[in-house]
């Protein structure tokens, strides 16, 4: 839950830089306790009285003086001498309202008194009653109808479902019925069912994963009660922090099923537990030990490792947990680290024990066996390929997402562009002293083979052409034809790639240059398609092309985005863009600026699933699970929501097809561009 502040009391006019919070803390606890046994100690060995010891405290708190209390000091003033107003709200749920108007006791040339909170109310519920006012009998009047004391009264209980839903925690609640004049039970009785709901939402999904599993199996002719037939799925992970910079508490890992566009299962990993972080505190370490035997199996750290191995750890525990679902997860898509991928990639290899063989009879003689050797080895020779051949058919797939493909290529131009764009110190050819010294002061731009520097005139290397590298080679990938045969496929994909290098690095000879691009009258190189005369073809083209020398600068990087091992992992053309989508959804619940416990996170990442797969009229039914009623009002709003979200989504695909249909022919455009010199002359027309 998020971090509360302190209430003002009085005290708090008193300049002071430490609260009475505090003081409260180090006076009730153990460590308090022993601290003021140390100082008592301390000041009676120097022979510091206690009347001595006060008198200095308080003579300092005078003094002390902060700009905080400065500027509230008149407003807080002001507030407690401000008379309040007698106004109260109460919300009523209206059929009941009626119903028990209908029913209250009324005599004859009577009317009814309303009488306010005649028990004790309970936060949004209220016990009132309807007096008449001839013979005096009450009526029960309650706002909403009751239930018994050992569960959530109705008002209370949407309320503390709003508070899930949205995050905003018990200080901003509070804030907000405050100025409706409605009161919310205290916080003490407030925060442990938010919890709880957090609870109902977790274990409402896991049910929901479950019917997810069962519709995935039906779609591949499984039976659900069939537990020894597996599906294998492409599924794409990724895990998001609490907080970045690998220091979080807390971290989730979450699974798409990549065909469905499903989220399967996901782990909350948390480094801490706020109770034994209390406990601790406050008990000695012989009564910790005690208090911990009862509250491990409860206990909310899961993992002791760092927030960097979160999301390896969560990925390792998805997987093994897939079995139980009737999944093996054969292809999973994540993004450049390899760490979470070596973990799992071994998921689904049982490992047998070998056998040991029998031991030979001593009294049985020695025979002439080398033919039985020769032939038993060329057995556990065809043995060895067969298991080597199962195993890798177990193996886990690694993929990559194709968008953190394309961003290797920006990296490695950025590396680049780094490495050879320094200043370095030139010696030049002088004859005193004082030149040379002179000549070793200066520093001069890093110079490539051919005498210039990496950038900065025509023929250089620019942030336009870094740009040009990474959204060409990212277009080359999403063109990939899975229609064809894999290692065909490869090589198409390989020469897109490679073509997209090599097209824009001027070479002498001109088919080595163009020898990756299509061919044909319909190619987007002009080179390659026959509609260029000659005098074009000879080099009248506008220099668009960067210097040889770079050809040998990008070859390295050429050779490693261009590998087929590579781009075979790219051919399904798949992202994480799913996963980033489920990732963001979680911390508008939940803000990564507050305080927020495991409960919370895991309840947050199970509303998030539900929002994911179901939309916001998921929650009709999650509402219906926990016995809350829903009107009209939900029902629009939520169908609001998601038919934005369907229209959103519409909008989105025909504008990323708008955008590669206008990129396409603007490269058509430009390159034809080049290529029409002859348009404009002096004295041509």
């Amino acid at each position: 839950m998020s971090s509360d502040e302190s209430e003002f009391d009085q005290t708090l006019l008193l300049p002071t830089n430490t609260t009475d919070r505090l003081q409260r803390y180090k006076k009730n606890t153990s460590y308090g306790r022993r601290s003021r046994s140390k100082r008592s100690r301390s000041n009676k060995s120097k022979g510091i009285s206690s009347s001595e010891q006060n008198r200095s405290k308080s003579e300092s708190r005078e003094l002390t003086k902060t700009r905080t209390t400065t500027k509230i000091r008149n407003s807080l003033a002001s507030a407690l001498e401000y008379a309040p107003s007698k106004t109260t709200t109460q919300l009523f749920e209206i059929n009941y309202l009626q119903t028990q108007l209908a029913d209250a006791h009324l005599c004859a040339n009577a009317h009814l008194i309303f009488i306010p909170d005649i028990n004790r109310s309970q936060g949004l519920y209220h016990e009132n009653g309807l007096k008449c006012s001839l013979c005096g009998k009450i009526s029960p009047f309650s706002n909403f109808p009751p239930k018994p004391l050992y569960e959530v009264q109705v008002p209370n209980h949407r309320l503390y479902v709003a508070n899930s839903f949205t995050g905003i925690g018990y200080d901003n609640m509070n804030l907000i019925m405050s100025i409706l004049c409605l009161k919310i039970p205290n916080k003490t009785n407030f925060i442990p069912q938010v919890l709880q709901t957090y609870d109902s939402l977790y274990a409402y999904v896991q049910e929901h994963f479950r019917s997810v599993v069962q519709d995935i199996r039906s779609s591949h002719n499984v039976e659900s009660n069939n537990t020894d037939q597996f599906v294998d799925l492409a599924v794409s992970m990724d895990g998001t922090w609490k907080k970045r910079g690998f220091v979080s508490h807390y971290g989730i890992v979450f699974v798409i099923e990549l065909e469905s566009g499903l989220a399967l299962d996901y782990e909350v990993l948390s480094t801490r537990c706020e109770k034994c972080e209390k406990n601790k505190r406050e008990r000695t370490a012989r009564d910790f030990r005690s208090w911990f035997v009862k509250h491990k199996d409860v206990c909310e750290q899961n993992w002791d490792g760092t927030a960097k191995g979160m999301e390896v750890e969560g990925a390792r525990r998805l997987f093994e947990r897939s079995v139980d679902k009737g999944f093996r997860y054969k292809w999973l898509i994540c993004d450049g680290d390899s760490s979470a991928y070596e973990a799992v990639k071994r998921t689904y290899i049982v490992e047998d024990t070998d056998e040991e063989s029998p031991q030979q009879n001593p009294n049985e003689e020695d025979v002439d066996d080398s033919e039985d050797e020769y032939s038993d080895a060329n057995d556990n020779d065809q043995t060895n390929e067969t298991t080597r051949g199962d195993v890798e058919q177990d193996l886990v797939v690694k993929e990559d997402c194709i968008n953190h493909v394309q961003k290797r290529v920006t990296s490695r131009l950025k590396d680049i562009r780094t490495k050879y764009s320094r200043l370095e110190f030139r010696s030049r050819s002088s004859t005193t002293d004082r030149q040379k010294s002179s000549a070793r002061s200066k520093k001069h731009r890093i110079l490539l083979s051919d005498g210039k520097p990496y950038s900065g005139s025509a023929g250089r290397m620019t942030k336009e052409m870094e740009q040009k590298f990474t959204s060409l080679y990212g277009n080359a990938i999403r063109e990939s034809k899975m229609d064809l045969n894999e290692d065909e496929a490869v090589v198409l994909m390989q020469k897109k790639c490679r073509a997209v290098f090599y097209h824009y690095i001027d070479q002498v000879d001109k088919s080595k240059q163009h020898q990756y691009c299509p061919t044909g009258p319909n190619s987007w190189c002009k080179y390659q398609s026959n509609t260029l005369d000659s005098n074009t073809k000879n080099g009248k083209l506008k220099k668009k092309y960067l210097d040889p020398v770079f050809l040998e600068i990008f070859h390295d990087m050429i050779e490693i985005l261009t590998s087929k091992d590579l781009l075979r992992r790219c051919l399904r053309g798949a992202t994480q863009n799913s996963n980033e989508c489920l990732n963001s959804i979680v911390w508008t619940i939940l803000s990564k600026t507050k305080n927020h416990g495991y409960r919370s996170i895991r309840g947050a990442a199970a509303l998030a699933c539900l929002y994911f797969n179901q939309g916001r009229s998921g929650l009709i039914a999650y509402f219906d699970h926990v016995g809350l009623d829903v009107n009209e009002e939900f029902i629009n709003i939520v169908i609001d929501k998601d038919k934005e979200r369907l229209q959103e989504a519409i909008a989105a695909a025909e504008k990323q097809q708008e955008i590669n249909e206008r990129k396409k022919q603007l490269r058509f455009d430009s390159i034809a561009a080049e290529a029409d010199t002859f348009d404009y002359g002096s004295g041509r027309h």
